[in-house]
């Protein structure tokens, strides 16, 4: 806007002018004014890791009676237990600046406190942008040592900020009901943004 005065007043002022080497000049002279953008949370999800409903009770119950026994041989005990997935979805808008997803998991046992070291638990988990493709993908096994707070083990992941839906799959190792009294796990996770509000 302040471009286009400026030529106008020019042009009253000295009759017909070269706009494209003008243009030039002013671009340098009166700048575009200066882009806005905001802080914004896209989404926010978390919920309680568990077993497939498919499980085998017997199995299940016999994973738990392992656990109990043998809370440090995590891999082995809970190696034929499939993970329930869970899928998050949301949209990244136009003139977003760039995507940034945080994710935490928190896995807590009967003795956790005293565990410093081994399997805290298993995490899986697959970012998946408009066009196809996948970021985060893989299978994670952390471990108790890997806690920044208390019992809390996160990731910061930045994405290419794609225009569309994306969706997230995450899965891990976590009991519910009387049996996450042994052994639990949960997730949280932030999507982040800055979107633009004024240009």
């Amino acid at each position: 806007m302040r471009k286009h005065t400026a030529l106008l007043i020019l042009a009253l002022t000295v009759g017909c002018i070269d706009v494209p080497a003008v243009d030039s000049i002013m671009d340098n002279i009166l700048p575009d004014e200066e882009v806005e953008y905001q802080q914004a949370t896209l989404m926010e999800a978390n919920g309680n890791f568990a077993p497939e409903s498919t499980t085998n009770e017997s199995v299940f119950n016999t994973a738990v009676q392992a656990f109990l026994e043998d809370p440090f041989d995590f891999e082995e005990v809970f190696e034929d237990i499939t993970w329930e997935e869970y899928e998050h979805d949301f949209q990244i808008p136009e003139d977003s600046r760039f995507l940034v997803i945080e994710v935490k998991v928190d896995y807590e046992a009967l003795g956790g406190e005293d565990i410093n070291a081994g399997p805290a638990g298993s995490f899986e988990c697959s970012i998946i942008a408009p066009d196809g493709r996948e970021f985060c993908e893989g299978y994670t096994l952390a471990n108790w040592n890997d806690r920044d707070d208390g019992l809390e083990i996160s990731w910061i992941i930045p994405c290419p900020s794609i225009v569309g839906e994306w969706v997230i799959k995450v899965s891990g190792s976590g009991m519910e009901g009387l049996p996450g009294i042994a052994y639990s796990g949960t997730y949280e996770i932030k999507v982040k943004s800055e979107i633009l509000v004024s240009s």
